[in-house]
């Protein structure tokens, strides 16, 4: 196993584990002891962490893009699950997403296996911590990933994600949670979704910025996969909990960043996932198209 991983892990396993745990629990009580639903409530879709299972969420994601009407939801995202509550919105289907997003950003990050043995040490002296690892320069892949989504016209219309997309973001100075939904383009936006998912040192960075303000993973800083609001009737997915994998996983899958077979994998299981958990969506509010 990778070192770098498997250390992170370590450190970080107590951590995941202890909130994943709150989260499971905040998710039954939020749907299952409010069947009455009120109908003038919008219901959101709110999607927790990844880490290298970000294939695994979208797979659910297109399970519910296929099986109800989202036409009128707002989504969340915390750290890898800002990438299908983005999707889910942008009105274009999530199939389309992997092949002109996903597929082209990991055979992008694959170039890295070629550089040559030189260049690998330069980056590695000047603080390139994961090519020493991996063998992947991370620093630039969310570089790569924003100029492959930002290819895709649906992502610089911010009518279609002001005030529906929200993103829950950690900053350390001072520490406090930020809950974001007021985007002003797709640069804007795009520095969100970077900054909630940003593992420090993993992606060749202490930290990340947005708005000028020092950042990281966005799990860190909540307990949950959605801000605070009284008129919104969040359905919490925690793809552990639907996948029966304990949270770990979330770090030990990074190693498998440009395994496309491994991201297929995953994005089928977790579509049937999805459909096994149908009847959670139903009594969450969701209704069938």
């Amino acid at each position: 196993m990778d070192i770098f991983l498997f250390c992170s892990s370590v450190m970080m396993s107590r951590l995941y584990f202890i909130k994943d745990k709150q989260d499971i629990v905040s998710n039954k009580i939020n749907s299952h002891n409010n069947h009455q639903y009120n109908q003038k409530k919008t219901i959101g879709l709110a999607f927790g962490v990844t880490g290298g299972l970000f294939a695994y969420s979208l797979g659910i994601a297109k399970y519910l893009e296929s099986t109800f009407d989202l036409s009128s939801i707002v989504t969340s995202g915390i750290s890898g699950g800002c990438q299908p509550s983005l999707f889910l919105l942008s009105n274009i289907s999530i199939d389309q997403v992997l092949n002109q997003w996903l597929i082209p950003s990991m055979n992008d990050l694959k170039k890295d296996q070629n550089l040559t043995f030189l260049t690998k040490i330069f980056k590695i002296i000047t603080g390139n911590i994961p090519l020493l690892f991996c063998g992947l320069d991370l620093s630039t892949v969310m570089k790569r990933s924003k100029r492959h989504l930002g290819r895709i016209q649906t992502f610089h219309q911010m009518e279609l994600y002001h005030d529906k997309y929200h993103l829950l973001i950690t900053q350390l100075f001072p520490p406090k949670k930020l809950s974001i939904s007021n985007w002003k383009n797709f640069d804007d936006m795009y520095s969100g979704i970077e900054a909630t998912q940003f593992i420090p040192f993993y992606f060749g960075h202490p930290l990340g910025l947005f708005r000028n303000k020092l950042c990281c993973d966005g799990y860190l800083s909540s307990r949950h996969f959605y801000p605070d609001s009284q008129n919104i009737d969040w359905i919490g997915i925690n793809v552990f909990k639907m996948s029966k994998r304990h949270p770990i996983v979330a770090l030990t899958s990074l190693a498998n960043m440009t395994n496309l077979d491994f991201h297929r994998k995953e994005y089928q299981r977790g579509y049937c996932d999805a459909e096994s958990n149908h009847q959670y969506f139903v009594d969450c509010g969701l209704v069938m198209v």
